[in-house]
């Protein structure tokens, strides 16, 4: 095991429970219908479809740099995370207020 210094455990230890949480609502999304939820199966099937679209936006200096720690590819890896959060907002596995504006 890699000892860890205050920080990392800090953010080890939200982290660990974030994902805790998330595997026991996948899991109890999964056993209460008994089933696979169809909205997952439609949101695996449109990955990939969507093409990019430029945009500007204003991101915490932080989260910039550490994605660019990664190097090549950062923008793509942040995409990723944001595609994450869409994707576990749409399949019901994060809470909270989401509008669609169709413009």
């Amino acid at each position: 095991m890699t000892k860890r210094g205050k920080v990392q455990r800090e953010h080890f230890n939200y982290f660990y429970d974030l994902m805790k949480q998330i595997e026991w609502d996948l899991h109890q999304e999964v056993l209460d219908a008994k089933r696979i939820p169809a909205a997952w199966h439609e949101i695996a099937n449109a990955k990939g479809q969507a093409k990019k679209v430029r945009l500007t936006i204003r991101i915490d200096a932080d989260v910039v740099r550490f994605f660019r720690r990664f190097g090549r590819g950062y923008q793509s890896r942040m995409n990723d995370v944001l595609a994450a959060w869409m994707h576990g907002r749409l399949a019901g596995l994060i809470d909270g207020h989401c509008q669609t504006n169709s413009a």
